[in-house]
């Protein structure tokens, strides 16, 4: 490429001189450079006998396909820039049910304002997928449920979601806008299984150690609508985060 920029000049220029102080280099080593060209090609693209400097039939034909060269290096070099510093390409969300109803939808919008070249892939994933696709880098970006303990992550929290009592609309506790932990402890609860949600679950094991409570276990399940099906039926009480609201 820096042959081919050197080569252009000299043409557009007919002058090694001149060529050599728009390149802002000395006129030998460009001179020099142009017979390196000439080399590898096997062909003489300057008429040095003649003054101004003309190009031979293989310079002249080489003149167009050069700058067409030129000009495609330095979109490809540009593209290059662009995708390494996130303005083009591909990125690999993974997310939370939670958060696709949520908070990612006004992220992806602004997202897809400031960087529109990029093309945003969205899969939605519990937290132990992500993490282990993270991990793998076949995801770039996860919106998950904390804590993670994972020291090759890069964690920053968006919003805080805390815990929420879902209660049936004509049980005593609908009544109450917060409820203290300690009015639990012999209600019937309906978790959402381990398996479909660690962090929530452990959420839950975490309040009940902290407040010393033991409410029974009736149920779990893997399906938010189960859960409020549950609930919905007098069943029990769930624990969920605030952000499925």
């Amino acid at each position: 490429m820096r042959l081919l920029r050197y080569f252009v000049t000299v043409a557009e220029e007919r002058h090694f001189g001149r060529a050599a102080e728009r390149l802002h280099i000395a006129q030998p080593p460009l001179s020099q450079q142009i017979q390196k060209l000439e080399r590898q090609l096997g062909v003489d693209l300057i008429d040095r006998s003649r003054r101004p400097i003309e190009l031979t039939d293989a310079g002249t034909a080489l003149l167009g396909e050069a700058r067409l060269a030129l000009t495609h290096g330095e979109r490809a070099f540009a593209t290059a820039r662009r995708a390494a510093t996130g303005h083009l390409g591909h990125l690999h969300i993974g997310a939370l049910q939670a958060a696709v109803d949520g908070v990612l939808s006004y992220v992806m919008r602004a997202h897809r304002r400031d960087y529109p070249d990029v093309k945003l892939e969205l899969t939605e994933l519990d937290t132990t997928e992500q993490v282990t696709q993270l991990v793998e880098h076949r995801l770039d970006v996860g919106f998950l449920r904390g804590p993670v303990d994972e020291p090759s992550l890069t964690i920053q929290t968006l919003i805080e979601d805390p815990l929420a009592a879902v209660v049936c609309e004509d049980d005593a506790l609908a009544e109450h806008e917060r409820i203290a932990p300690a009015l639990l402890g012999d209600q019937p609860i309906i978790l959402w299984t381990r398996g479909a949600a660690p962090t929530t679950y452990a959420d839950v094991e975490e309040l009940f150690r902290q407040h010393e409570i033991q409410p029974p276990i009736v149920d779990e399940s893997p399906r938010i609508q189960t859960i409020l099906a549950l609930v919905a039926s007098g069943a029990g009480i769930a624990l969920l985060p605030t952000s499925f609201y």
